[in-house]
């Protein structure tokens, strides 16, 4: 759509230049200006989406990582605290509930779930970016 705007505006400024229409010329030299602008600036966003797709590859296959991470620190998880209140006694439950560990990796698994969602909301971002540039393209280029 731009690039037409842009040719149709240097048509009739060629035109208008061999026919002597001077005073008819400011209006097209000025959209012809102003598109020649706007085209680059949505060519710039349209090269920027050919980094889009790897970008969200990379993200996708970190958060698969950390899924698989979370599932075996929670199956160890189980398998330990099924083996603790197995062999409990009522004498000693409270000192089971004394000395009772807290999820030693807490702290990986909530740095490992911040990334995750970051990575959630990073790669929505980036699937928004998709959706937006078939509208850049169509300015562009009547392109999908």
């Amino acid at each position: 759509m731009i690039t037409l705007i842009l040719v149709l505006c240097l048509v009739i400024c060629i035109f208008g230049v061999i026919k002597n229409w001077e005073e008819l010329l400011f209006p097209p030299i000025i959209i012809g200006i102003l598109s020649f602008i706007l085209l680059f600036i949505l060519i710039g966003y349209a090269v920027d989406y050919r980094t889009i797709e790897p970008t969200i590859a990379v993200h996708q296959e970190e958060n698969e990582n950390i899924e698989r991470s979370m599932r075996e620190l929670i199956s160890n998880f189980k398998q330990h605290e099924s083996e603790i209140f197995s062999n409990v006694t009522p004498e000693s439950a409270i000192t089971l509930v004394q000395l009772y560990p807290e999820l030693v990796s807490q702290e990986l698994v909530q740095r490992q779930l911040e990334v995750y969602l970051r990575n959630n909301d990073y790669i929505r971002e980036l699937r928004k970016k998709e959706v937006r540039i078939s509208n850049i393209r169509w300015w562009l280029y009547f392109g999908r």
